[in-house]
């Protein structure tokens, strides 16, 4: 939409008012100042709404702020207290008399108090700011119904409810969890679509519906409707087109499109590379956060994490929040640092705009930082708690702890009879990095406990997925597993072996058999916990840390 109608330039230039040239020159604190003198002299205030429209739209840097003292020359009134209550806002202060303004504004000029209102209530929105956000929800809705009842152009009234709605169903999704609105916005987006009607005007809504399905995990959908908002995103609007484009970096790496993402985070990067803004700050750093960690360069993205911390001190913003959990989870998994993960996860653990994870995927890394800890009752108790949600039983990552879990505790037959249950689930509604961590798990479990070879093929599978991802660090990790599977075991080792204990030798003998620590101790007319401080202290003097290495290491002292 022009700022300004071909009649409305004219009056200007009749009247001698920069105006004009100001607009034509991208000129904006001119702008704005010759439209305010203009307006204290003449009296003629029609114009100060076009320019509180253009403030609540400009989400960079403010026109209001430099003009306080030509605002407080213009006569009193609605636009008077509304431009000065925006100001306000712009420096950081109580919304509230904005509130106040925007309710007196909206009976005699329902259009800008609406287009005021959608703007600050979506501003409001990304930094998590949810009352002052739905205070202006209810005004920019109320607004809309009043340019509709009192006759208004309806391609005007249609183009403001678009927008309106879009960020009402964002408020109402997160507030509540309520996807209706969001369901009559993708319904009315489709519709346009399907009579190619989309345009500029409909940037905001196709990223809002992008980040709706972000949270909902249906990330196909939601690549698709950012990647038309980042491009029907006005080119002034850089704060909505850099979250659009962060958002979209993130849908990316979640579809497994790694090198999609990169390319997208450079151009998101490259797009706020001058700013001074705290939020697109913020944004940029989580995205060099994240481009990093992914890319297994862990010094690099922690100093990314750092300047990203530090901005949202000063401002929060949901999308910089989001990039950065990630960031953070995928580097403490990389450098399998399983306590700071654990006490990640406690702090995040519950739900919010942060965490785009399913329900699974949640569990899924919480168990593994259990796994990784080693603490096995807590594992069991989160695989409980697992297991009574919806679909568990369909998911791969499910029966993957089943099995760390059932081998971790000495159930060898239960572990081994996970992995078939594993494969079968493999399917593509599973994230890709997801995937791949499978193959993973399988590779570990067919080698410690059933065959080497089909476990180092899985180890390879697993290695290939990601560097086809890109997750250099995790393949690197795969690769260390395969190379340690075929290293036979070091003299050391097999000399340690011979100087165990009979008891801990006759255990060690069992374990290699197959047997599980309750069969065990029933063998030897032990108790189970007996029998598991016995493999402990096996694992400990020969140097290993898991079941299947004794195994190997007794073959290999059976050849000698």
């Amino acid at each position: 939409m022009p700022f300004f109608t071909d009649w409305e330039l004219d009056e200007l230039a009749a009247s001698g008012s920069d105006a004009q040239s100001a607009w034509a020159a991208g000129d904006w604190n001119g702008l704005a100042a010759a439209l305010l003198d203009h307006a204290a002299r003449t009296g003629e205030l029609g114009m100060v709404s076009r320019l509180l429209e253009q403030e609540a739209r400009n989400e960079e840097r403010s026109m209001l702020l430099p003009q306080t003292q030509r605002i407080l020359a213009l006569p009193d009134g609605t636009l008077k207290r509304t431009a000065l209550a925006i100001a306000a806002v712009q420096q950081g202060q109580s919304a509230t008399p904005l509130f106040l303004a925007l309710d007196a504004l909206e009976p005699d000029e329902p259009g800008t108090a609406a287009m005021v209102a959608l703007c600050m209530g979506w501003r409001f929105a990304d930094r998590a700011l949810w009352p002052e956000a739905s205070r202006f929800d209810e005004i920019a809705m109320r607004a809309v119904e009043r340019l509709r009842a009192i006759g208004a152009p309806a391609d005007h009234v249609d183009r403001l409810w678009m927008s309106a709605l879009a960020v009402h169903a964002f408020l109402v999704w997160n507030a509540d969890g309520d996807d209706g609105p969001a369901e009559q916005l993708r319904d009315a987006l489709d519709e346009l679509r399907s009579r190619n009607r989309l345009g500029r005007q409909h940037g905001l809504a196709l990223t809002v519906l992008g980040r709706i399905h972000a949270g909902q995990g249906t990330w196909h959908r939601a690549a698709l409707h950012l990647a038309q908002g980042v491009h029907l995103t006005p080119s002034n609007a850089i704060e909505t087109a850099a979250t659009a484009k962060a958002m979209l970096v993130l849908a990316r790496y979640r579809q497994g499109d790694w090198h999609g993402a990169g390319l997208e985070s450079e151009s998101a990067q490259a797009l706020i590379a001058g700013s001074t803004s705290t939020t697109l700050i913020a944004i940029r750093s989580a995205l060099e956060a994240l481009q990093r960690a992914l890319a297994g360069d862990g010094p690099g993205a922690m100093r990314a994490v750092d300047a990203c911390r530090r901005a949202l001190v000063e401002r929060r913003s949901i999308i910089a929040e989001v990039l950065l959990l990630h960031a953070r989870i995928m580097l403490t998994i990389a450098a399998q640092e399983w306590g700071p993960l654990h006490a990640l996860l406690d702090v995040e653990d519950e739900p919010s705009h942060r965490r785009l994870y399913s329900p699974h995927e949640w569990f899924a890394l919480q168990a593994l930082a259990l796994h990784g800890v080693g603490d096995t009752t807590r594992h069991r108790a989160l695989l409980e708690r697992w297991h009574g949600e919806p679909g568990a039983e369909g998911s791969a990552l499910f029966w993957a702890h089943r099995g760390l879990l059932a081998e971790a505790e000495g159930d060898d037959r239960a572990a081994i009879a996970t992995i078939d249950r594993m494969r079968a689930r493999l399917d593509l509604d599973e994230d890709p990095l997801g995937r791949a961590w499978v193959h993973w798990v399988i590779g570990t479990l067919e080698e410690r406990l059933r065959d080497g070879a089909d476990g180092r093929r899985e180890h390879e599978l697993a290695r290939v997925a990601f560097a086809r991802l890109g997750a250099g660090s995790f393949a690197e990790l795969a690769a260390q597993l395969i190379r340690r599977s075929d290293a036979p075991p070091a003299h050391e080792t097999l000399a340690a072996l011979d100087a165990l204990t009979p008891q801990q030798r006759r255990v060690a003998d069992l374990v290699a058999e197959g047997w599980t620590s309750a069969e065990i101790a029933t063998q030897l007319f032990l108790s189970k916990r007996t029998i598991d401080f016995h493999v402990g202290n096996v694992l400990d003097r020969l140097g290993l840390t898991n079941r299947r290495e004794i195994k190997r290491v007794i073959d290999a002292s059976a050849r000698r």
